[in-house]
């Protein structure tokens, strides 16, 4: 058996930024009856884009079996044995624990400047994801400006509007020249900003930075038509900076 106090008392978060370099669809699984065929996945409070744990852990496994297949088991747990009986299916808990990554930013046109867009956020989003962060981390210095300097706040019924209204496109399923199959799916738009929080204990915290830090990850669907690219950033604690 686990220690859990133990366990609790060594576990620590990291924080890492997921800027999305091309447009994203982690898709939500429903389907809405009226124009959009396929959603992408949302937080079951604000409605706003994220990316639901599963896809998150799913698409860095991945990753890891690709760049560091020595670090999977340890990191994110063994894969099912199907030549085990169904009451015991053989596999082990990963040692990272990984938490939704939550929407902070998203960009809009630019009427004027020399920009053609500008990162915006809301300030309750702000708050909500900055407390999150303080209690996962123990640390009250986290700002918005920790994670960029080039985010401008807008209301939040503007972001709101930003968050909700996401971009619709149209895909069609061709076989031999002719449509089979046309549908409608939303996306998150390129440079979007998602922030994400690990946790693990520090050695194993470490050992996951060294692999993903700096790196594009894909995530969610869509891969062969060069959805879902994402920038991993670490962003270190304040006071550590």
């Amino acid at each position: 058996m686990h220690d859990t106090s133990t366990q609790q008392k060594t576990m620590k978060a990291a924080i890492y930024l997921l800027r999305a370099l091309t447009n994203l669809h982690a898709g939500s699984g429903d389907v809405e009856y009226g124009v959009v065929d396929k959603l992408v996945q949302k937080d079951s409070i604000t409605r706003f884009p994220t990316i639901y744990m599963s896809s998150i852990k799913g698409a860095l496994r991945e990753y890891f079996q690709e760049n560091a297949e020595d670090k999977v088991e340890k990191l994110f747990g063994s894969s099912p044995n199907p030549n085990t009986p169904d009451q015991d299916t053989g596999t082990s808990r990963g040692s990272l624990y990984f938490i939704s990554a939550q929407l902070l930013a998203m960009p809009r046109a630019c009427e004027d400047g020399d920009n053609y867009y500008e990162l915006c956020y809301g300030r309750c989003m702000h708050k909500d994801w900055l407390e999150k962060v303080k209690i996962f981390t123990g640390n009250s210095k986290w700002s918005m400006e920790s994670f960029s300097s080039e985010l401008n706040e807008i209301s939040d019924k503007k972001f709101k509007k930003l968050a909700h209204e996401l971009p619709v496109i149209a895909r069609n399923y061709l076989e031999n020249g002719e449509s089979k199959n046309l549908w409608y799916e939303e996306f998150v738009p390129r440079e979007s900003l998602f922030g994400m929080i690990v946790q693990g204990s520090e050695e194993d915290l470490k050992a996951f930075q060294d692999v993903v830090d700096g790196k594009v990850i894909q995530i969610g669907g869509n891969a062969t038509v060069g959805y879902g690219y994402c920038l991993f950033k670490h962003i270190p604690n304040p006071s550590e900076a």
